[in-house]
């Protein structure tokens, strides 16, 4: 045992914990020892029992990935649902957005590839409309996860974020990431209300004029994700 009695044993074991580790890992261990999710594995948390759903623009190639092919194969991809077009359940396709996201949660490649919860069930849901964006997009992301309570999901992974858009009476002023204002922060409220944990990208608009988080990020009860480069250095991207 690593944990005894509250206290921390047998340090030199978990040195060797990590360092098989890092080579299980390969170049995905450095992000997952930042968060110290190793330590979880170590304990067996690997998303066991837990109901994820994932939002996002799509999932090209998911299906035909060495990465993800446990996910099928073990039943872990439990529903599929594209909102954009009446709730089709074709979601491979239009961006490899999700799939890189899902990539981090799920996927596996020996020596190269190991997500933080390859043991979770997965329900994924295309939202974003990747060819516009236009204020239509909250309103899907609010009947995903109308249907994400409704089955019983545990928590929603959602890497979108909403304030510019291509017409300019839609958009929002960064005075209006208040956490109250759009409709899609509110929702995301109501999520955490009902026992469903949100959490979302900060958006990348750090290095940007607008330079706020973006809803729902903005959103009181959801747990909003930045990020840092290997050097644990701030990361931003321009948009």
């Amino acid at each position: 045992n690593i944990i005894q009695n509250g206290k921390v044993i047998a340090i030199q074991g978990v040195q060797s914990i990590q360092e098989n580790q890092m080579h299980s890992y390969g170049d995905s261990y450095r992000q997952i020892e930042m968060l110290n999710g190793h330590f979880l594995h170590d304990l067996g948390f690997e998303g066991q029992g837990v109901d994820l759903a994932v939002f996002d623009g799509g999932f090209l190639f998911a299906d035909e990935l060495p990465a993800m092919k446990h996910l099928f194969s073990e039943g872990r991809i439990v529903s599929k649902h594209d909102l954009l077009h009446f709730n089709s359940s074709e979601v491979f396709d239009a961006s490899t957005h999700g799939m890189m996201v899902l990539s981090h949660m799920a996927g596996i490649i020996p020596d190269s590839l190991y997500g933080t919860a390859t043991q979770a069930n997965y329900f994924l849901f295309q939202t974003e409309d990747v060819f516009q964006e236009v204020r239509l997009e909250e309103d899907i992301w609010i009947q995903a996860a109308e249907m994400a309570d409704s089955m019983g999901v545990d928590l929603i992974n959602s890497s979108l974020g909403y304030s510019l858009f291509d017409f300019e009476s839609m958009s929002y002023l960064p005075a209006d990431m208040n956490g109250q204002t759009t409709r899609i922060s509110q929702a995301a409220n109501i999520c955490a209300l009902k026992g469903t944990l949100v959490v979302n990208s900060a958006g990348n608009s750090g290095a940007s004029a607008w330079h706020a988080i973006t809803a729902p990020s903005d959103a009181e009860h959801v747990l909003s994700i930045g990020a840092v480069d290997e050097n644990e250095i701030h990361a931003v991207m321009l948009t």
